[in-house]
């Protein structure tokens, strides 16, 4: 009897264990779940936030947009408000020594109206002459100036490619050590498998160095064709496999 008893107890004790550890898998489950529909949640508010943020600021730079276009037009309408009025002053004032000329010139005699036109003439011409003159020069100093400026562009232009030429030509030179390396393996394998791989590193190292050697010669033709359009010329330096270089 306290047999039967006993396994009664046993029966019931593993029925209740796995009841727990079912139970305790569904909680599992149900906080799994949870935990991603959480996430799923704050991810997408989040993406939320990110476009409400982003249609901010947006929004602001279009306001800021406007009101810097609307500063614009004021600057501009007050600016030829004043030279209108400007103008207008200049005229009046033009129009009082037209005037006072006039009644100048009825005053004087007829000599002297002609020496002061003539003075008058003179001084215009004379005027004019230096003004042209002075454009002139103030023009070829900017032609002088923007040239020069060219040329420093173009100089900073074809060091950045001689520099560039000089690391394309030591990765050549890495890659070049590469594909030895993978002849010499090639040579010295003596298993199917060792000649395989050492049959694809050497054609890998040999499209390696096919296209570090076309990108050699597009940067070469690249300098060149900078240093055409700079203006500089090859005076002063040494023809290597990067170009020119100063000597």
């Amino acid at each position: 009897m306290t047999s039967l008893d006993e396994l009664r107890a046993i029966h019931s004790q593993r029925i209740a264990d796995e009841r727990a550890t079912f139970e305790a898998e569904r909680m599992a489950v149900v906080e799994s779940r949870r935990r991603a529909e959480l996430a799923q949640r704050a991810a997408t508010e989040a993406q939320l936030r990110e476009e409400r943020d982003a249609q901010i600021r947006l929004e602001e730079a279009r306001v800021a947009a406007e009101r810097e276009a609307r500063m614009k037009l004021e600057a501009m309408d007050a600016a030829e408000r004043t030279r209108y009025a400007a103008e207008l002053d200049a005229q009046r004032q033009a129009q009082e020594i037209e005037l006072r000329r006039e009644e100048v010139a009825k005053k004087r005699p007829r000599w002297m109206i002609a020496v002061t036109t003539i003075a008058v003439a003179a001084g215009i011409t004379l005027g004019y002459f230096a003004v042209q003159s002075s454009r002139e020069a103030d023009e070829a100093s900017q032609k002088r100036a923007i040239a020069e400026h060219q040329k420093d562009q173009a100089r900073q232009v074809a060091q950045a490619a001689e520099d560039q030429l000089a690391v394309i030509e030591n990765d050549l030179d890495t890659v070049h050590a590469k594909l030895e390396q993978g002849l010499a393996l090639l040579a010295i394998a003596d298993k199917e498998a060792d000649r395989i791989r050492a049959k694809q590193a050497v054609a890998a190292a040999q499209a390696e160095e096919a296209a570090e050697r076309r990108r050699l010669e597009d940067w070469k033709a690249k300098k060149l064709h900078d240093i055409r359009i700079g203006g500089l010329h090859n005076e002063g330096c040494v023809d290597t496999a990067t170009g020119c270089i100063k000597r």
